[in-house]
């Protein structure tokens, strides 16, 4: 390796060690560019067992804070916070295929799984230019509602809508009345049946994520 190629890799590691990433996602990175990775050790011997590849994507996701056009980063970005806010996800998954109630198959962009591996949360991640509208939400929420009928999610606790170009008025106003107090979402299964979710609403400003609602 040159010397050039050398001091690039030592500057990436070197920034990284900023950055407590959840081992999860550096496997998922590591797999996902055929890298190996240490898991046992310390932070700095973990990166340093990562090949270029791997970390220059976690790179440009962490430390530069970038958005690429299939919106991999911010969904990189969203479960490193989905986990560091509910201690009980063990591991995360990305773009995972999710069965409704109906039937129907919902592609989710981060999932959750507590330490039994059931399905304890789920974000959806909008990495466009313009605000997300009353209707994206309305959208996602129904995917949300199949997916907590079914009884094979009945740990889903946690759900997240992530919008780098933050949310239209009409958005909002519909998302502050799906909130109750305490900041669930109330699911109707049956009659007397309910399953209430936390539902979050957040947004991505100059690489940081802040939540809207529930203030």
């Amino acid at each position: 390796m040159s010397s050039s190629k050398e001091a690039k890799r030592a500057k990436l590691i070197l920034d990284l060690q900023k950055y407590r990433i959840p081992t999860s996602i550096l496997e998922y990175v590591a797999e996902k560019v055929r890298s190996p990775i240490k898991l046992s050790g310390q932070l700095l011997k973990v990166y340093e067992s990562l090949n270029d590849k791997a970390l220059d994507i976690l790179h440009r996701a962490f430390v530069k804070c970038e958005v690429d056009r299939p919106g991999r980063f911010l969904e990189l970005r969203l479960a490193n916070y989905m986990m560091k806010q509910i201690k009980e996800i063990d591991k995360v998954d990305f773009r995972k295929k999710l069965i409704g109630a109906s039937k129907a198959i919902h592609e989710i962009d981060i999932v959750g799984y507590d330490e039994k591996g059931a399905v304890l949360a789920i974000g959806e991640s909008k990495a466009r230019i313009g605000a997300s509208t009353k209707d994206h939400v309305t959208k996602w929420l129904k995917e949300v509602e199949d997916i907590a009928k079914n009884e094979d999610y009945e740990n889903l606790e946690y759900v997240y809508f992530m919008s780098l170009g933050g949310y239209t008025d009409d958005a909002i106003k519909m998302a502050k009345d799906l909130i109750n107090k305490e900041g669930k979402y109330r699911i109707k299964l049956g009659l007397l049946s309910w399953h209430d979710v936390y539902l979050s609403f957040l947004e991505e400003r100059e690489g940081k994520i802040c939540k809207v609602l529930p203030k």
